[in-house]
């Protein structure tokens, strides 16, 4: 069977979509074959579709198909097809395109309290819907039209409709509590200091592992950014264990003879009374990240007391 398919004004519409040539035979093959299977009820493994200008032939089984279906309805059911497929194309190319972004920290102009508009970047970047879920955003911050904020690219998500994905349906989901925020940070403003790891209870208190300490003034343009109640604790890294579990429970000063460390991946801190405190923090905040950075289940020790918190 052959059918005169009118394939110019749909193909002039392919150029906008970034498809190769080669892409685009492919989908209209594909397009095709599904049409006149849905048409005919035929499985589709039994159709071979070629596709020569605006001409398409069609054989089942090696056997020309007849048809009494008019052109025009099925161009119709192709033509839905192939805009489909581009559609899914080109989200696919914008995706590559913007997926290099992702874990970077950009500046975003607040559009109302859960959508911004990413500032500065290329055109396509500012054109994609950026959002900033409520369990995102940090405690006590409040965002108000037209505000300058950092934020941190967690992810591209995508919408899908139809099983097919849309151009103008991604969307970065950004973070204002993300660890990576205060990485990407260091890297912005102090882009000579090695960040080896970062954790984090937003709004409170981040730690970060550094191969060498810095003195708290280099610090003051990132903390800048950052919530005035929230803390920057540096840990010096130590390839020693008991040496990195020390410093990671700082303010509280523990010398590293103190720290025993067991079986399972636990470590026992003996600390004297006056420095338990500090090595909890609030809300035990302190001694959860220490934990969360060294890796090691920390147990603290006051005389012969052990603390199991």
């Amino acid at each position: 069977m052959q059918i005169e398919a009118k394939l110019s004004q749909l193909l002039s519409q392919a150029h906008s979509y970034e498809v190769t040539p080669g892409q685009l035979t492919e989908l209209l093959q594909a397009a095709f074959t599904r049409a006149f299977a849905q048409t005919f009820h035929l499985p589709e493994e039994t159709l071979t579709v070629r596709v020569e200008g605006d001409v398409v032939s069609v054989r089942v089984d090696s056997e020309e198909l007849t048809s009494t279906v008019p052109d025009r309805a099925l161009v119709t059911a192709v033509r839905r097809l192939v805009i489909q497929g581009l559609q899914e194309i080109r989200a696919t190319a914008l995706y590559h395109r913007l997926l290099p972004f992702q874990g970077q920290l950009v500046e975003a102009v607040v559009v109302d309290s859960n959508k911004l508009r990413i500032y500065g970047y290329s055109e396509e970047m500012r054109e994609i819907r950026t959002f900033l879920p409520d369990f995102e955003q940090l405690p006590g911050e409040t965002y108000y039209p037209g505000q300058r904020i950092q934020v941190f690219l967690m992810k591209l998500d995508c919408f899908s409709q139809d099983g097919f994905l849309r151009p103008t349906g991604w969307r970065w989901l950004v973070s204002r509590t993300s660890p990576g925020l205060v990485r990407e940070l260091f890297r912005l403003h102090l882009p000579e200091i090695e960040v080896l790891d970062v954790v984090r209870q937003a709004g409170i208190l981040s730690k970060v592992a550094v191969e060498r300490l810095l003195s708290p003034q280099m610090l003051e343009p990132l903390l800048r950014e950052l919530p005035p109640q929230e803390r920057v604790s540096l840990v010096q890294w130590s390839e020693v264990p008991e040496v990195y579990l020390a410093n990671a429970l700082s303010p509280a000063r523990v010398n590293p003879t103190d720290v025993k460390l067991l079986e399972g991946g636990a470590a026992q801190v003996s600390l004297n009374p006056d420095q338990m405190g500090k090595a909890y923090g609030r809300g035990l905040v302190n001694l959860k990240l220490a934990r969360q950075l060294t890796g090691w289940d920390i147990k603290l020790v006051s005389g012969s007391v052990v603390c199991n918190v």
